[in-house]
């Protein structure tokens, strides 16, 4: 079973299992890593998509498996 979040993308079962069983509010421990507001959790949320959904590529770096970030994006 794999399950998507709002910004659709898959997160392993196992680790959706976990945070389930978690004895405190992941969503405020998320909140609270990403600055401690849920707007910059938004925020945070909306530039990982926008990354994802990058038509360019440059942020793809599957066939890229030897070169360092900072080699690949001179």
């Amino acid at each position: 079973m794999t399950s998507s979040t709002s910004s659709s993308r898959v997160i392993n079962p196992d680790l959706l299992n976990e945070r389930r069983k978690a004895s405190f509010d992941v969503e405020r421990l998320t909140n609270l890593l990403d600055g401690g507001s849920p707007s910059k959790t938004a925020r945070r949320r909306q530039i990982e998509a926008a990354v994802a959904l990058d038509p360019t590529g440059i942020f793809d770096n599957t066939s890229n498996n030897y070169l360092h970030r900072t080699e690949k994006h001179v």
